[in-house]
């Protein structure tokens, strides 16, 4: 339970500061994201990140039974491992995304990247 603990830290404090650096900066984070869909280095780049954060992830806290926020933990890590793997052998599969940028669905990611953040938080600092 202690690396799931650690994981939530990590993971709050990463959700709660890109959402509140997302609320700040809207206009930026929108150019960010239009130009990161477009640029095929970033994209490969990201995937190799991507690639390893999951697979560490899923390596060593692939957690199937417990508290639904630990097996949250896992079911992201498989996410984040899978996302990784399509950005580095299928970079055409983030084209369809490029339209979020200009779309009302980005506007709503800082407050769900809030609401993850604080349940990850709660779980990782207090319960």
């Amino acid at each position: 339970m202690g690396l799931s603990i650690l994981i939530a830290r990590i993971m709050a404090v990463l959700y709660i500061c890109t959402a509140i650096s997302f609320l700040t900066k809207s206009v930026d984070y929108k150019k960010l994201f239009n130009e990161y869909m477009t640029n095929p280095a970033i994209i490969f780049l990201s995937g190799l990140i991507t690639l390893i954060l999951g697979f560490i992830m899923v390596t060593y806290h692939d957690i199937w039974s417990g508290p639904w926020w630990v097996v949250l933990i896992t079911i992201l890590g498989w996410a984040v491992l899978i996302k990784g793997m399509l950005f580095l052998t299928a970079p055409n599969m983030v084209k369809p995304f490029e339209k979020i940028g200009d779309s009302k669905i980005i506007s709503w990611f800082p407050y769900l990247a809030i609401l993850i953040g604080l349940i990850f938080g709660y779980y990782g600092f207090v319960a």
